[in-house]
């Protein structure tokens, strides 16, 4: 036996626009757990999940001696270089 429901559809549309925005944060959150733990990542990944800082930022840092790798044209920096040069220049 099926159990018919009607839903208003205000209602259906909040509740569709709710669920929508908590599938969005959760994709979100995935993509940040993902970057933790990747050894190697790209400057976008730096500067959009793992740090507030801006490429310039880290273009000035690679000056300063941070590493990076480059492959096929893309520039990585790996994850535990990056933390123990910001963890150097700590005052």
């Amino acid at each position: 036996m099926a159990l018919t429901l009607s839903i208003p559809d205000e209602f259906y549309n909040e509740l569709y626009i709710g669920i929508q925005k908590v599938y969005v944060k959760a994709t979100e959150k995935a993509r940040e757990d993902t970057i933790l733990l990747k050894t190697y990542l790209s400057i976008n990944e730096i500067t959009s999940y793992y740090l507030d800082v801006t490429r310039p930022t880290i273009m000035a840092w690679v000056k300063k001696g941070l590493p990076t790798y480059e492959i096929e044209g893309k520039r990585y920096i790996k994850r535990s270089e990056l933390d123990e040069f910001i963890e150097r220049h700590k005052k």
